[in-house]
């Protein structure tokens, strides 16, 4: 294989770049992340476990909705694609992996990646008490982009910086009229008084795969889901509050800003739902191999 931009240090770990697999440096990849990337495009991150394709066809879906609205072309197959994940998380003995699947265009020309690292994995203890997360200044308003996964993601890389910066896991994010949009990373619930709550996706937030497995799963488990368009103080006087993505699941959250919510541990709620969506990403039958 040939090497990206120049030798490749020890830390260095296969890709697939236009359909070729290749050795490339950590910088190079990191140069691919969203944000980073020159020109427009679209990326997907899904969880792979030892072979398991939870909603796959969903995430193919959603890259090819986002690609229609650029006049770009699919560039992936499910089969190619398929093909190419497996080889990435063989080639660095990852069985589970969170992957990046990438197609943007860049001085006229379509390009593609696949890029995976090792899941991250959280302690009970952090499953427990969850995220915090601070209310940002960075405005996040409805564009014809704002349900799908665009590669033009500086908005909410200063997000979440300045709330790394100040010790949060995670930023929430509000549009012009203070009405909560999503996290920069995650789409977020909240609970009160047994009924569940999600910002409606007409706020402009991402239609989050995630999110919408957790919305069926609790409409199956008969539980009440309103989707809304609501300031900061409803998720802050919340029952429980949580967040969702692809990466984390159903992750609890129990700060917002210097607010402690249900006593700073996950709620009764939250946990069955993580339950439910664990069942179904690891065994259920929305898993295509």
């Amino acid at each position: 294989m040939q090497a990206a931009k120049g030798d490749c240090p020890l830390k260095a770990s296969v890709i697939y770049l236009d359909g070729k697999g290749m050795i490339a440096t950590k910088a190079y990849i990191q140069y691919l992340s969203p944000g980073e990337i020159e020109g427009k495009g679209m990326f997907e991150t899904m969880r792979i476990v030892k072979g398991n394709y939870f909603c796959l066809d969903e995430h193919l879906a959603r890259m090819k909705r986002g690609l229609a609205l650029l006049k770009f072309r699919m560039p992936f197959t499910r089969s190619k694609l398929k093909a190419q994940i497996s080889a990435v998380m063989q080639s660095n003995k990852i069985d589970d992996a969170r992957v990046r699947f990438s197609a943007w265009k860049e001085d006229g020309v379509l390009h593609n990646a696949v890029v995976c690292y090792p899941s991250t994995k959280y302690s009970t203890s952090k499953l427990k008490k969850g995220f915090s997360a601070m209310v940002s200044q960075v405005v996040r308003n409805k564009t014809r982009l704002s349900h799908v996964k665009s590669i033009q993601y500086g908005l909410f890389k200063e997000a979440l910086l300045e709330a790394r910066a100040k010790g949060f896991d995670e930023a929430i994010l509000l549009d012009k009229e203070k009405n909560v949009v999503e996290g920069a990373f995650t789409n977020i619930f909240y609970v009160k008084n047994r009924v569940l709550y999600t910002p409606s996706i007409d706020c402009g937030c991402l239609n989050g795969i995630t999110r919408n497995v957790v919305i069926e799963c609790a409409r199956k488990a008969g539980i009440k889901c309103m989707t809304i368009k609501e300031g900061i103080i409803n998720f802050i006087k919340a029952d429980e509050v949580f967040l969702t993505n692809s990466a984390i699941g159903v992750m609890p959250l129990t700060k917002i800003n210097n607010d402690v919510i249900n006593g700073g541990r996950a709620g009764e709620m939250t946990l069955f739902l993580r339950e439910l969506y664990n069942e179904l990403q690891f065994e259920g039958s929305m898993i295509k191999k």
